[in-house]
């Protein structure tokens, strides 16, 4: 009974409850509402991209990611398909080649330098 309970004052705070003032001691029958009249309309959002702006992604960025990948993979914590895992060794190891401060730029799944040379391309599968 207390489960009953605790899901019907669940729906009263979501707000999708056919039974807005349920009580499981209440004796007198609930009348059932439509559960679209309790929603909220949804509002429309519009994007400024300008916003999301994450800065320069230098090598230091991608390098953190991918060695924390790299070292994930090794210990067993995940385990990728071996084409995912060779291109994580083989990026760690490009990016040390390159002064940290550098721009990587990732274009259509494909990185490349600030001079726009390419880096390496992150396998489809």
């Amino acid at each position: 009974m207390r489960a009953v309970w605790f899901i019907g004052k669940f729906e009263l705070l979501l707000k999708c409850t056919k039974y807005p003032n349920y009580s499981p001691k209440s004796r007198t029958p609930q009348q059932p509402q439509h559960v679209g009249s309790n929603l909220e309309k949804p509002t429309i959002l519009k994007v400024d991209k300008t916003q999301y702006n994450m800065g320069k992604l230098d090598v230091r960025h991608f390098l953190d990611i991918y060695e924390t990948r790299k070292l994930m993979q090794e210990d067993g914590i995940t385990n990728p398909p071996e084409e995912i895992k060779k291109f994580v060794r083989e990026f760690v190891e490009k990016l040390h080649t390159y002064s940290l401060d550098e721009e990587i730029v990732l274009k259509d799944s494909t990185f490349y330098d600030s001079k726009g040379q390419f880096i390496m391309k992150i396998p489809v599968l």
